[in-house]
């Protein structure tokens, strides 16, 4: 390793209600998001499993974009414009991962259903493992999607996944209430 330089990853977290959001991102743009119920550990402690041959540092400031672009979307108030993203994927794992951006706020679809989306039917089990392999699960959230005949998977536990689902039909269903309430 002589005469190389370690790729520096920036870190920070965040915790919302009972989840704790770790945030990682290289010069270049945000390349991981994760997430846990009730353990909460420091970013960097998160993240050197993750990155052991890189130099890891908590930075707010590098992070910024990537945890006012979270916030939002863990409150339903969602925008278009990701921050800059440095990850790399194939094209198909790319378009599965853009596609799933369009699922709304508290619903969810199936893995045969989202591959119907990406024109490929019958290839549910090859959208799954591109899911499995999502690095930024927020910005393209993989939790609502669920397989035919229950939860299906996801790389953060199905604890995780189900509290984001409940979550998120909780807050969907507050904001369509309050809005009943207006009209």
């Amino acid at each position: 390793m002589a005469g190389k330089t370690l790729q520096e990853i920036f870190c920070w977290e965040i915790d919302i209600e009972r989840l704790s959001i770790y945030f990682a991102s290289t010069c270049s743009g945000a390349c991981r998001i994760g997430m846990s119920i009730g353990k909460k550990v420091s970013c960097v402690d998160f993240f050197s499993d993750l990155y052991p041959a890189h130099s890891i540092s908590k930075n707010r400031c590098k992070n910024r974009k990537m945890i006012d672009a979270v916030s939002r979307l863990m409150f339903n108030r969602e925008e278009s414009n990701l921050p800059e993203i440095d990850i790399r994927r194939t094209a198909f794992q790319m378009e599965v991962l853009e596609a799933i951006r369009s699922i709304p706020f508290g619903r969810t679809i199936t893995y045969g259903q989202l591959a119907l989306m990406v024109g490929r039917s019958g290839a549910a089990r090859a959208v799954g493992q591109a899911l499995g392999s999502n690095p930024l699960p927020l910005f393209f959230p993989c939790h609502r999607v669920v397989a035919a005949g229950g939860s299906g998977g996801f790389g953060g536990g199905l604890e995780l996944k189900s509290y984001l689902l409940e979550r998120e039909k909780r807050l969907a269903s507050e904001v369509s209430w309050s809005r009943e309430i207006i009209i």
